[in-house]
């Protein structure tokens, strides 16, 4: 206990400080995926939309003269799945296309917004609604009762319990959470930044401060959290019901052994409302991170606890068994994959009449494909570069084995402009980043990213410069775009330029390797006799060396000392 700041004591995964700041990531808006790092996938991309839409065009023919063309996409994220679904249904389907509405919902007020200005659906302003609303408690006007409903990557996010079964006995894995007192975080809002107080740190998560906000990833990843098994018998804090539904869920698994699962009771009456809102010939389709099976641990091995972060964004992977319990209880059919542990599932809830004509469809689209064709396809021409890169560089020709919605993956583009780009094909390179561009604009960071540094390797730096002021665009807090701009300005000698991008890109970083950028400001605030900011970053870093050490590397601390006796005062050691 003696090294140990202790935050919080036994406590649900959704109550931890790590999910609290991960749900204020999202405050951030679209910014938040780029700056965690969530990869595009398969679910924003052109290969489901096509799917999503044979569903679509199918469900028409069962309803005969009753028409309902709502799609709901809850939680959408950056929308593009929707985008590519009204792309699809326009050019296959004008007809269908005419009839659909397509109502794109978030909780967060940024994400809606920041949809709305990049314009993305500009080519369906007749068929596109926004609304801010909480997926948690989905609101259906009269006459507006949706067809097709779409939870993307979004159940994952929902209130998890993590629960553990052995042998008939059921516990909740609860946390207690700290932060060790040599714990070292920066304070990246200040310039120069300062060290937190821990016990500083500590109030600021307990009042939920906006403060936090530049300094999210800095401070998840020094939170601690040690596992605490309580008895689901001695929970107090389960909602109505929660409990109850719980035990007899767990019943129908008939489990013997020991295996951890993530139960969300939101998730279920989320789906219940929904399918209570249905009408005939409707669907609910999921596609989630997840498992479909409880995966058993005996005492040797080590338990299998489901959790996915990116950087300060935590998921919890779905257990999809408990999305069949659901729909049973609501006595509607349900479809779902059987992929691997852990990898992304879909399952499909279907109210109507043509239960095995649904069931063949489902099979169709979603059973025994391989959804890891496009990375396979990646690793093969990285694997065998040189007899790829002789091929013509036309991408059809390129890619002969891919459908033509595959060869749209944002993830196959971004990776080829990459490859081209490492082999100094910068023309090519440029094309292809120029493809994903046309997939995926204006929400497309990476290809804005490799365009500029590929325009700098060609020599042309108003090109490149604005693509990274593309970027701040999209995103004003993304760090990478602040350090490409330093490197310009630091070339062209435009020392004023240098320190305003670099004061942004030391607010916005999430890593701690800031030394460089404070070492040449210090050095352009001499050269443009600014010796008071000058001498306030050298005071600062050795001070923080004096208290801190292992905090500053010895080669800083020597040049940044250098600094200090040519410039300030006499000789330090």
């Amino acid at each position: 206990m003696n090294n140990k700041i202790i935050l919080q004591s036994n406590v649900s995964c959704f109550q931890t400080y790590k999910a609290k700041l991960s749900n204020m990531s999202w405050n951030r808006g679209i910014a938040n995926f780029f700056l965690a790092d969530i990869p595009f996938s398969y679910s924003t991309g052109h290969v489901l939309a096509s799917r999503i839409v044979d569903i679509i065009y199918n469900i028409d023919q069962f309803q005969g003269a009753s028409k309902n063309k709502r799609i709901y996409e809850f939680g959408a994220g950056l929308a593009m799945l929707s985008k590519h679904i009204l792309d699809i249904l326009k050019k296959d389907h004008p007809e269908l296309y005419k009839q659909t509405a397509c109502h794109i919902s978030d909780q967060s007020l940024p994400v809606i917004s920041q949809i709305q200005k990049f314009n993305t659906h500009k080519d369906h302003q007749k068929n596109i609604f926004f609304s801010l609303m909480d997926a948690a408690n989905p609101e259906f006007n009269t006459g507006k009762e949706p067809g097709i409903v779409i939870l993307s990557y979004l159940l994952d996010s929902f209130k998890t319990r993590l629960i553990e079964i052995e042998n008939g006995k059921l516990y909740e894995i609860r946390y207690d959470e700290f932060f060790l007192k040599n714990s070292k975080i920066l304070d990246m809002s200040h310039f120069p930044p300062k060290i937190f107080d821990l016990q500083e740190v500590k109030k600021l998560l307990e009042s939920g401060s906006n403060h936090l906000m530049n300094n999210i990833y800095r401070i998840s990843r020094e939170l601690r959290e040690e596992e605490v098994r309580v008895p689901v018998d001695d929970v107090k804090n389960f909602e109505d019901g929660e409990k109850e539904e719980l035990l007899d869920f767990t019943a129908t698994l008939n489990i013997n052994g020991r295996c951890r699962i993530n139960y969300s009771y939101q998730a279920g009456k989320t789906l219940s409302l929904i399918i209570g809102k249905l009408l005939k010939e409707s669907i609910i389709l999921i596609h989630d991170l997840g498992i479909t099976r409880p995966l058993l641990s005996n005492n040797n091995s080590k338990m299998y606890t489901p959790l996915v972060k990116f950087k300060s964004v935590i998921c919890y992977p779905v257990f999809f068994p408990y999305l069949h319990y659901i729909a049973r209880k609501a006595d509607i059919s349900s479809f779902l994959t059987s992929n691997k542990p852990g990898e992304n599932q879909v399952c499909i809830f279907y109210k109507g009449e043509h239960v095995n004509k649904m069931k063949n469809l489902f099979r169709k689209l979603f059973i025994n494909k391989d959804h890891n064709r496009i990375s396979n396809k990646i690793h093969e021409i990285r694997q065998n570069k040189k007899d790829y890169l002789r091929k013509d560089k036309d991408l059809e020709s390129f890619l002969p084995d891919l459908s033509e919605y595959d060869r749209k993956s944002y993830f196959l583009l971004v990776n080829l402009t990459n490859l081209f780009y490492e082999e100094k094909m910068y023309a090519l390179a440029l094309d292809y980043a120029r493809k994903s561009l046309e997939c995926y604009r204006p929400v497309a960071i990476p290809s804005y990213m490799l365009m500029g540094k590929i325009y700098i390797k060609l020599g042309n730096l108003d090109k490149a410069e604005r693509c990274f002021i593309k970027i701040l665009d999209i995103c004003d807090s993304y760090p990478d775009a602040y350090n490409e701009l330093g490197l310009i300005y630091f070339d062209n000698k435009d020392y004023e330029r240098f320190i305003e991008v670099a004061k942004k890109y030391l607010k916005y970083c999430t890593i701690d390797n800031i030394w460089d950028h404070l070492i040449v400001m210090s050095i352009f605030y001499l050269t443009l006799e600014k010796n008071r900011e000058c001498e306030k970053i050298v005071d600062w870093v050795l001070d923080l060396a004096k208290s801190h050490p292992v905090m500053v590397p010895f080669t800083v601390q020597l040049r940044i000392k250098d600094i200090k006796n040519r410039f300030f005062t006499k000789s330090i050691k």
